[in-house]
C-alpha cells in the first residue's frame, strides 16, 4: 500500500490512522494487487491490519484501475475498497457494473475481490448484458471470470420468450468473448428437457448466442406438432436464426441433405395408382411412387389458417408469384399443394405443362384436383386459325372461368 502527497494522523491510543491526499486526481496504491484506486481517504485499522479506502465526499464512486498489463487497463467505477495487510486480499465495494469487451457485468451486491497481481476472483451470481448498446441478451445467476477489459468467460441463465410470453430458462454453459471482441454463448437442450420453441415446435440440440444479433441461433433437430394419424413426421436437423414472434426454419434443398436425414414434402399416388398419400416433414417415400407435387424452401406454422407450411420465403411473402406451396392444417387434417404438378404423362411428342391445386383428405384419402393444363403439339395451321376466330368470334365467352385458383396459378407461373 502506498501513495504520494498525502497528510496523515495515526492515533496510537485508539489504535487508528488516516491519510487523506492532498491533490484531485491522486490515487491510492494497492501494489501487491497491481491496482489503483483514485479515491481520497484510507482509515488504517491497526488491531483489525485492514487499510479502507472511500472518498470524503459521501454517496460519491471513484475509478478502480489495473495496472496489469496484460489486463490492458480495466477499470470501473466503486464507492469504497479494503485491503488486508494480512492475507493481501483487495475487497471491493459498491463496483455496480464493469465493462468488458461489449459487455456489461454486474457483481453480486456490488462486490469484487482481488487477489495478488490483479487477478479478480470469480463473480458468482452476476448478472450479464451483450452487448450493453442494443441489450439485446440479458443472463442472470451467471459464474464469470474477468481477466482483462476485453475478455472474459463463464455461464449463467437466460429466458427465452415464446411468442404467447411463456418463458423458457437456456442454460448456457459457455459465455466469452470472440476474437472480433464481442460476446458470445452456448446452451445445450436435451430432448428430455421438453423445450418448445413456439406451441407448435418441440427443440432439441445447440443454442448459439451472438451479442450483435437480436435472435438466438437454434441448430438441432424440431419436430411439429402433428395430430392427423396418416401423416407420420419426426424430428429433423435445422439451423436457423429464430424470432420468437415468427418462426420461420430452413429446410434444406432436396438432394442437399443427407440421405438419412432427407425429408419427403408433398403428395404422392402410390406405386400400384390404387391409393395416394401426403408427406410432410417425413422419412417414408418409395423411389418408384409418382410425385405429383413437392415443396421445400422454409418451414413456418400460419395460425390464421391453422397450418404448417412449406414453401419459399417469396412465396410467403407474395401468395402470387411462383414456386410450389404446401400446407399441412393439423386441426383438419387435410394437405394442400399449389403449383406445377406432375401425374407422371408420357406423352411423346405432345408437351404438357400442368399447374394448379392438389387437396388431400387425409380421414377420407380423397385427393382432388383443380388445374390449368397446357398442351404443345403439331397441328395444322389452317385448322388453329380457324379455332382462333372461333373463339375472337365468341369474345371468349364459356371458356374459362378466371375466378379459378387454378387459373391464377398458371397465370403467376
Amino acid at each position: 500500500f502506498s501513495m504520494e502527497d498525502a497528510k496523515s494522523s495515526v492515533d496510537f491510543d485508539t489504535r487508528k490512522g488516516t491519510f487523506e491526499l492532498n491533490r484531485p486526481g491522486q490515487f491510492f496504491s494497492f501494489d501487491i494487487n497491481q491496482y489503483l484506486a483514485f479515491m481520497d481517504r484510507a482509515n488504517w485499522d491497526i488491531p483489525a491490519k485492514t487499510i479502507a479506502v472511500r472518498n470524503k465526499a459521501e454517496g460519491s464512486q471513484s475509478k478502480m484501475l489495473s495496472v496489469n498489463k496484460s489486463q490492458d487497463s480495466l477499470q470501473y467505477m466503486a464507492g469504497s475498497a479494503e485491503f488486508s495487510l494480512l492475507t493481501t486480499v483487495l475487497d471491493v465495494f459498491e463496483a455496480n457494473e464493469i465493462d468488458v469487451a461489449d459487455a456489461r457485468i454486474y457483481p453480486d451486491s456490488g462486490r469484487v475481490t482481488i487477489d495478488t497481481a490483479a487477478d479478480m476472483r470469480v463473480l458468482e451470481r452476476a448478472r450479464l448484458t451483450a452487448d450493453r448498446y442494443t441489450r439485446y441478451h440479458e443472463y442472470y445467476d451467471c459464474s464469470l471470470k474477468i481477466t482483462s477489459r476485453k475478455y472474459y468467460k463463464g455461464s449463467g441463465l437466460r429466458e427465452y420468450i415464446d411468442k404467447d410470453g411463456t418463458p423458457w430458462p437456456l442454460y448456457f454453459h459457455t459465455l466469452r468473448v470472440n476474437r472480433d471482441i464481442k460476446s458470445e454463448g452456448i446452451a445445450e437442450v436435451e430432448e428430455e428437457d421438453a423445450f418448445f420453441m413456439s406451441p407448435f415446435f418441440g427443440f432439441q440440440g445447440k443454442v448459439e448466442m451472438y451479442a450483435p444479433s437480436k435472435n438466438l441461433i437454434f441448430d438441432g433437430k424440431t419436430i411439429i406438432q402433428n395430430t392427423c394419424d396418416n401423416i407420420v413426421t419426426t424430428w429433423f436437423p435445422f439451423r436457423s436464426s429464430i424470432d420468437p414472434t415468427n418462426i420461420v426454419i430452413d429446410l434444406p434443398k432436396f438432394g442437399e441433405d443427407k440421405a438419412a436425414d432427407r425429408l419427403f414434402n408433398g403428395i404422392f399416388i402410390s406405386n400400384d395408382s390404387t391409393s395416394g398419400y401426403s408427406a410432410f416433414l417425413s422419412k417414408a417415400s418409395l423411389k418408384a411412387d409418382l410425385e405429383i407435387i413437392r415443396s421445400d424452401g422454409v418451414l413456418l406454422y400460419d395460425e390464421a389458417i391453422h397450418s404448417y407450411v412449406i414453401a419459399r420465403k417469396e412465396r410467403i411473402n407474395d401468395p402470387e408469384s411462383r414456386g410450389n406451396y404446401l400446407l399441412l392444417n393439423n386441426r383438419e387434417c387435410f394437405t394442400q399443394a399449389e403449383g406445377s404438378l406432375s401425374f407422371g404423362e408420357r406423352t411423346g411428342m405432345v408437351e404438357m405443362q400442368t399447374l394448379g391445386q392438389v387437396t388431400h383428405n387425409l380421414d377420407n384419402d380423397l385427393i382432388e384436383a383443380d388445374v390449368f393444363m397446357g398442351i404443345s403439339f403439331p397441328f395444322d395451321d389452317a385448322m388453329l386459325q380457324a379455332i382462333a376466330d372461333a373463339l375472337i368470334m365468341n369474345r371468349g365467352e364459356g371458356t374459362v372461368d378466371i375466378s379459378r385458383r387454378a387459373f391464377r396459378i398458371a397465370v403467376n407461373e
